[in-house]
């Protein structure tokens, strides 16, 4: 009796489910020939190693994301392109637990392989080539703000309308289940962030120190992965227009959060960290045109 024939996308496929319920780690050679139920030699006729195999998975995700983005923008439609983003969300959420739990380092240790690393090169060609194109359709122009904004726009926005979701509830529960530790430790990453001015380069990572260390004090795993990982891979500071009088007004609302989950208060804990993101989501989008701003919004409020 002849062996089942396996495709690559067989493969691929394989590799998308145990990466989906376990993990990148989990995702090797061997574990994926036990899924198939196929001889070992099956993958390597197919893939020459596991990078190859992960950087193919990384790759094909990330450009199936930006399909959808692409063909909005040719007709035209901003709204729809970034509208895109949750509704790929839905339709892929294998797809998209990956892309938002794990780096692309994650998939691919050092340089890409030598198979991959032309299709991402023109990845990366094409992408900053729809960033400038984003701005001109949205702000007329193509600077270096007007493109950053664009990004956040199309791309970040949703992150951010999520993180209301995600770090309320984080802080609630922080404010029951810290420990004293915990709470010296977030007083000492508030007190080095007074200490800095904004233009100072580790003030993102001291935000996102801050963030995060509040979710794993939540003792919710779940919650504490997907905040972790949304300060990893969208860093929302660096779309604030960080001027002293914002970086001092955050320093004062993070002192607020840590002051109600050191009394273990969850009540206020939630609307310190509600007031904090409102504030922030605010001035994120200040330098949008406005009609666009609130269009957009709205449209993400009904989503």
């Amino acid at each position: 009796m002849g062996h089942a024939k396996f495709t690559p996308d067989d493969f691929l496929v394989a590799a998308l489910a145990i990466g989906a319920e376990q993990g990148l780690p989990a995702v090797t050679v061997a574990s994926i020939s036990q899924r198939l139920k196929s001889p070992t030699g099956s993958f390597y006729h197919r893939f020459t190693s596991r990078d190859v195999l992960l950087g193919e998975l990384w790759l094909r995700a990330v450009l199936d994301f930006q399909q959808g983005t692409a063909a909005a923008f040719d007709a035209g439609d901003a709204l729809q392109a970034a509208l895109h983003t949750p509704a790929w969300v839905r339709a892929n959420p294998a797809l998209a637990r990956l892309l938002l739990l794990h780096d692309r380092k994650d998939f691919v240790q050092g340089e890409w392989p030598d198979q991959l690393r032309e299709r991402v090169e023109k990845m990366t060609q094409r992408m900053e080539a729809r960033s400038k194109r984003w701005a001109r359709l949205i702000f007329g122009k193509e600077g270096r703000n007007e493109v950053r904004l664009a990004q956040f726009l199309i791309s970040e926005l949703p992150v951010a309308v999520v993180r209301q979701h995600l770090e309320v509830p984080s802080a609630a529960l922080a404010a029951l289940n810290r420990t004293d530790e915990e709470v010296t430790e977030l007083r000492a990453i508030v007190d080095q962030q007074r200490r800095r001015s904004v233009t100072d380069p580790d003030v993102p990572q001291l935000d996102a120190l801050f963030h995060t260390s509040i979710a794993r004090m939540s003792r919710n795993r779940i919650l504490s992965s997907f905040v972790y990982a949304l300060h990893r891979e969208s860093e929302p500071v660096h779309y604030l227009e960080l001027s002293p009088e914002v970086g001092r007004e955050t320093v004062v609302q993070h002192q607020k959060i840590v002051k109600a989950i050191a009394e273990k208060d969850p009540t206020a804990a939630e609307l310190a960290i509600a007031e904090h993101l409102t504030y922030l989501r605010e001035h994120i989008t200040a330098a949008a045109d406005v009609a666009e701003k609130k269009l957009l919004l709205a449209a993400y409020a009904k989503t």
